[in-house]
């Protein structure tokens, strides 16, 4: 089943409103994009930073394990010595607290480095949502403003379409498209444009005719109009004569009105009307007449 005008002009009203919500999406959608990848990139620095830490943490552990090393194996040669043992013993307490410092903070940079790690891969996620998003959001804007575009140009080919399409005014209130149709009531006139029922803008009335088909049903609509009209005008006669008729008696002599005594004729209702009423009081006379004959008779 075809898609009908109605439900077409819905979704281009449709495709309007969503076209300035999906524009605010997106610039909304950008500035996500935005923090998002500043965050991310603070992150990445904070990460890079503490992966260094780590490095020189693991590097002065290994110097001090080195050193400890050196210093056992100088311990052992110098047990025999009392003051040198007392250094030697010294420097590897001072090695051992300075390797478990170092291995404390190494911990601790191992520990943190874990939370930014999945600090980074939350922010990645997020910044590869928010692309996906702004992308999909830039593609249905896009669409949108090819649906605007096209909308604008079908709405303009059908003004100048209008504009090339000629309408005719017959008899008093009639209105002739150029096929010769009478057009519905609900086409209306404004400023030498026609409209149909929805209010859409569908042509202009032209003086000019030239088609013999539009110029005959111009003349057929205006003859009607005459007929009914001069219709109209009998009827009311009729009317008015049936309103002083009076019943006339089988042995009534048949009376003929001279015709001077019947008001003239001019055309107008008025003055038929007159002429009925005296044609009628002419006739109540004429009977009247007749039943004081009849009564001088019997007596």
């Amino acid at each position: 089943m075809t898609e009908s005008k109605s439900d077409k002009d819905f979704d281009l009203w449709k495709a309007n409103g969503f076209y300035e919500a999906t524009k605010k999406d997106l610039d909304g959608a950008k500035s996500d994009a935005a923090n998002v990848q500043k965050d991310f990139d603070e992150v990445k620095a904070t990460y890079d930073q503490a992966m260094a830490k780590l490095n020189q943490a693991k590097a002065d552990t290994q110097q001090a394990q080195d050193k400890l090393n050196s210093l056992k194996s100088n311990l052992s040669d110098l047990q025999n010595a009392d003051e040198n043992a007392t250094k030697a013993a010294q420097a590897l307490t001072d090695a051992t607290t300075k390797l478990t410092q170092a291995k404390k903070s190494a911990d601790d940079l191992a520990t943190k480095l874990v939370e930014v790690k999945a600090t980074l891969a939350e922010k990645e996620t997020a910044l590869t949502t928010a692309k996906s998003v702004l992308a999909k959001i830039e593609k249905e804007a896009a669409a949108k403003e090819v649906v605007k575009k096209a909308e604008e140009e079908a709405k303009k080919a059908t003004e100048e379409k209008a504009e090339h399409t000629n309408f005719y005014k017959a008899g008093n209130d009639k209105l002739i498209d150029s096929k010769g149709q009478v057009m519905s009531s609900d086409y209306t006139v404004k400023e030498n444009k026609v409209y149909d029922a929805k209010g859409e803008f569908v042509g202009v009335v032209s003086s000019k005719v030239e088609s013999r088909v539009v110029a005959h049903a111009i003349a057929k609509v205006e003859s009607k109009e005459n007929t009914t009209s001069n219709s109209n005008v009998n009827s009311a006669i009729a009317s008015s004569s049936n309103a002083f008729s009076t019943y006339a008696p089988k042995h009534a002599e048949a009376h003929t009105v001279k015709a001077g005594s019947v008001l003239p004729t001019t055309g107008s209702h008025d003055t038929n009307l007159a002429g009925v009423i005296g044609l009628a009081l002419a006739s109540v006379g004429s009977l009247l007449g007749l039943a004081s004959s009849k009564k001088k008779n019997l007596r």
